[in-house]
């Protein structure tokens, strides 16, 4: 693999209803960064798509870049099935409960985290793009 250390796991996390009025109204929105809790994304967040990319030699995936936007694209465009009535992961419903997802497509609020070589790399989805949170050690 030409001294790369493996792919980027990629989840795509979506905001679990009781949480969409805050999450969904950006980041820039106080509530919103007070409620979620980086070191547990379930609080607020459920799993819904995992898959991998190839990684490119070099690329700071905590950083805005060519690269790592190609793969928020990439992302967003796997947050975009439909799911029906079961999530492929996490095995939450969609629903009206507050624990449920109540929407089938990526929105603002929803998360993108980037994994590789134990580190996790996790972006916000925002209304003008995409806003950078934390590294954390998983």
């Amino acid at each position: 693999m030409n001294g790369q250390q493996g792919p980027v796991e990629v989840t795509v996390w979506y905001q679990r209803n009781r949480c969409t009025r805050d999450l969904g109204m950006g980041w820039e929105w106080e509530p919103a960064r007070e409620m979620l809790d980086l070191n547990d994304l379930t609080v607020t967040h459920a799993p819904v798509r995992n898959d991998a990319v190839p990684y490119v030699e070099g690329a700071d995936l905590g950083a805005k870049n060519d690269v790592t936007y190609a793969i928020l694209a990439d992302a967003f465009e796997m947050g975009q099935a439909e799911f029906g009535m079961r999530l492929p992961t996490g095995g939450v419903d969609v629903g009206r409960g507050p624990e449920q997802i109540g929407h089938t497509s990526m929105m603002v609020g929803d998360l993108v985290e980037l994994r590789r070589a134990g580190v996790s790399h996790v972006w916000f989805c925002d209304s003008l793009g995409w806003v950078f949170l934390a590294n954390r050690n998983r």
